[in-house]
């Protein structure tokens, strides 16, 4: 058999398996769209799970970075030191 003929066939075979798959959802339209709806709300809700746990993942990130600076405290301007006498030590 010749290249060109199995070309043929394979384009055949593709194009019968797509009108066999259009008809399938058509005949067969509301099962279709269920599985469609629940394939979408089960892409969202992994999203949604993703995004939660990694915003919920930084938060020990953040504090392990920053140490205990990261903790609230009352600054006085009087404790404010200018950046000249910083720059000389």
């Amino acid at each position: 058999m010749s290249d060109r003929w199995k070309d043929t066939t394979i384009l055949i075979l593709i194009v019968v398996g797509v009108i066999a798959l259009i008809l399938a959802v058509l005949l067969n339209f509301s099962l279709f769209l269920t599985v469609l709806l629940v394939i979408v709300g089960i892409i969202i809700l992994v999203l949604a799970g993703l995004i939660i746990f990694g915003l919920v993942a930084t938060i020990p990130y953040y504090f392990a970075k920053h140490g205990k600076e990261s903790e609230p405290g009352s600054y006085d301007l009087d404790k404010v030191k200018p950046v000249k006498e910083e720059e000389k030590k």
